[in-house]
């Protein structure tokens, strides 16, 4: 049976309300997503790890993770980083690349 909106005198339902979602920041500008494998080759290793940390530094992911690592980890990470770059930048490269400042004097080594 159809009923015309004359003959038809009960109210309208109310329209369902979504459900309230978690409030998730805005997106950063998707990039070009490169695949991410590792194990082939060391060049494929490389062009995965970075597209890997790329994708872990957006800020959608951080503003989203950051909230709920424990204070150990958030160390942990600094820690770990640090001493990649330590290991593995000079001081100069440090402070242009990473700090992306003008490198004070190079240290006594």
């Amino acid at each position: 049976m159809v009923l015309s909106p004359e003959k038809n005198s009960s109210p309208p339902l109310p329209k369902a309300q979504p459900e309230a979602q978690p409030e998730v920041p805005p997106n950063d500008p998707p990039p070009a997503a490169p695949p991410i494998c590792f194990g082939l080759d060391r060049a494929t290793d490389e062009r995965s790890l970075a597209a890997f940390l790329a994708r872990f530094a957006s800020r959608r992911l951080l503003d989203t993770l950051a909230p709920r690592l424990e204070e150990a980890e958030i160390a942990a990470m600094v820690d770990y980083l640090g001493r990649i770059m330590k290991k593995h930048l000079s001081h100069r490269e440090y402070h242009q690349l990473f700090l992306q400042s003008a490198p004070e004097e190079e240290p006594e080594p």
